[in-house]
């Protein structure tokens, strides 16, 4: 038996508190992302994950805030994650927009110029951190 309140009520909850906002959802919409943009994304994996990550956050942050565990069961996870989707796949679609644009107009000048998606200066240093590149390492 599938309780719809109880998915409705997580799927708002989950949409609308900051926290999970802002440790799951943002870096999730990052990740859709990147996926599109290199062409490997899957819909059915994506609901996948939103069914088992997404969930496990949400359900925690509800029930420290307010002390009521909403346990769902597989099929509640299925709507929940169908009810998620859209807007993370929004959401998502607006990232790869913001990341992925190559051309900045500059307003003031009508000029376009090429910008890089990532930002980053340096070199990978032996456990993956990036460090600032020396002068002497140009040479």
């Amino acid at each position: 038996m599938v309780d719809t309140h109880k998915v409705r009520e997580l799927a708002l909850y989950t949409e609308n508190d900051y926290n999970t906002h802002k440790t799951i959802l943002e870096p999730t919409y990052k990740n859709f992302a990147r996926r599109k943009e290199k062409g490997n994304y899957d819909k059915e994996l994506a609901k996948k994950q939103i069914a088992n990550n997404i969930y496990k956050v949400a359900r925690e942050n509800y029930k420290k805030e307010l002390g009521f565990d909403l346990q769902l069961n597989p099929k509640e996870r299925e709507l929940y994650a169908n009810e998620l989707y859209e807007g993370i796949n929004e959401q998502s679609d607006e990232e790869r927009k913001k990341l992925y644009s190559n051309k900045n107009v500059n307003k003031n000048s009508g000029s376009v110029t090429t910008v890089k998606p990532h930002n980053r200066k340096g070199t990978k240093g032996v456990r993956g951190h990036y460090r600032k590149t020396k002068s002497s390492d140009l040479i």
